[in-house]
């Protein structure tokens, strides 16, 4: 069996185990508007009025990473004649094979109707490319995501998917109706894209070199982000224990979950700024900050499923008002419980003026949106053991965490003249018994995110180990044991 089919096949019969293991990612939407809206209980978001432009990912990305221009949102500019192709990475290529961006790039992609777009996998771990149902703030729950699903087109109904694909291998979609359908890998979760399909014909807000280099910005941002987390990262340091060390080894790392977005009045000024950080798997703060806005106002402020410039797909959350009194910033930071984590893309903030309220609105609830801006992240994770060596002494202990919350790993040891068990068999996903390591086999079976595997070491010698689940990425480690 080839390389490439061995790493398939291995993702493949883990479905079952990472369906438990790793919760699927939800997007969310967005719905920019500068006419009013109603609230009851549940927001709900009025139709995009002229005032208010799309925020396309090229913008809120650089002005995420540069922090410079407060130039307006491009909007609707380029024309171009028949149905288009485009192309989306699916991941990319670190200098180190074991940094891996988990993202989809760009992560919002605008389209019209009968274009077609190819994703293709820039690095070998394996991801999907999933559409599901575009309703209700959760993604679809798809079974049998090891192999492909749906047709080659999709128009918002039902379930398309790729199936588990690796490096150079691609998938296409032809899109046939309008609307804003965001996607997930069903491996991961927070990785997530939205495309925006306009009617046929429409004038696009990014030519086909436009989104190839923001395509190459975007990967690079996460790239960078990975290796500056990699290499800040310090180990626990070790403990004494009944007069033996207890070391400390990180299997698997990833940055802290998040997102950010940059929120755009109608004409393009910086209004604020927002800020999503995950606290634990099911549950995030959110802290939005408005500058030079009017004093003495209460801001709502909704967090939807979608983008800029179109009707929302869903209501995530319902975020703590900001209430300006003689300045004219404020600050609220919410709480919120995202059942599926916070994606990289495919969830937007929106802005209420609540006082600026006519006296025949006020039975109505209704309220005036001021600004929105699209959220985005950059989700990666650095399958790697660290440290990659340790020196320990006979009759030490050393423990191994999965510090990466989207991935799975093993820490296996090999035996001379045994056979290495794949990961899909029985032995591969099976910890082995005992706690003591006297050389030989050894392994600790599938360590989902936050589960720790701990070997006390009884003999000296030079002990080699790797990650069944990505020896492609040359997850190895090695622990000397002296006397």
């Amino acid at each position: 069996m080839s390389k490439h089919q061995t790493v398939v096949t291995t993702l493949a019969a883990a479905c079952a185990v990472l369906a438990v293991a790793l919760l699927v990612v939800v997007v969310r939407g967005q719905s920019p508007a500068t006419t009013s809206s109603s609230r009851s209980g549940e927001a709900s978001v009025a139709p995009r009025s002229a005032g208010i432009p799309p925020v396309n990912a090229s913008q809120a990305s650089a002005t995420k990473a540069l922090e410079t221009s407060e130039q307006p949102p491009a909007g609707p500019s380029v024309i171009l004649k028949g149905p288009q192709r485009w192309s989306v990475w699916v991941g990319a290529e670190a200098k180190s094979p074991t940094v891996m961006p988990m993202g989809y790039y760009p992560e919002i992609l605008t389209v019209d109707v009968g274009d077609t777009v190819t994703w293709t996998i820039q690095s070998m771990e394996p991801h999907t490319i999933t559409f599901g149902p575009q309703e209700g703030p959760n993604p679809p729950t798809v079974t049998g995501g090891d192999a492909p699903e749906g047709g080659s087109a999709y128009g918002g109904q039902g379930v398309v998917s790729s199936g588990f694909i690796t490096l150079g291998e691609s998938y296409t979609l032809t899109f046939t109706a309008a609307g804003v359908f965001p996607y997930h890998c069903a491996l991961h979760p927070g990785m997530a894209g939205v495309i925006v399909v306009q009617p046929s014909g429409a004038p696009y807000p990014m030519s086909p070199q436009a989104v190839k280099r923001e395509s190459r910005l975007q990967a690079s941002l996460a790239i960078s982000l990975a290796e500056k987390n990699a290499s800040a990262y310090r180990p626990q340091p070790p403990t004494s224990v009944d007069g033996h060390q207890v070391f400390h080894v990180a299997a698997g790392l990833s940055p802290p979950t998040g997102a950010s977005s940059t929120v755009l009045s109608p004409n393009g000024r910086i209004l604020g700024h927002a800020s999503i950080s995950e606290k634990t798997p099911t549950s995030a703060s959110v802290t939005v900050t408005l500058h030079d806005v009017a004093p003495h106002e209460v801001y709502a402020l909704d967090l939807l499923r979608g983008v800029c410039g179109h009707p929302p797909v869903a209501t995530v959350d319902l975020l703590s008002p900001i209430t300006t009194a003689n300045t004219s910033d404020g600050a609220s930071t919410t709480t919120i419980s995202p059942a599926y984590g916070v994606p990289a893309a495919g969830w937007y903030i929106q802005v209420i003026e609540e006082n600026s309220l006519l006296a025949s609105q006020i039975s109505a609830l209704q309220y005036h949106v001021i600004g929105c801006g699209n959220v985005l992240g950059y989700d990666t994770t650095d399958s790697a053991f660290l440290p990659a060596t340790l020196t320990i002494h006979r009759g030490d202990v050393v423990i191994w965490t999965n510090l990466s919350p989207e991935e799975i790993h093993t820490v296996t040891f090999k035996a001379p003249g045994i056979p290495r068990p794949g990961f899909h068999s029985l032995a591969g996903i099976t910890r082995t018994a005992g706690a003591k390591y006297f050389g030989g086999y050894a392994n600790s079976g599938v360590l989902t995110p936050g589960e720790s595997y701990r070997l006390t070491f009884e003999r000296t010698g030079t002990f080699n180990y790797d990650c069944l689940v990505h020896d492609f990425a040359l997850m190895d480690g090695t622990v000397i044991v002296k006397d």
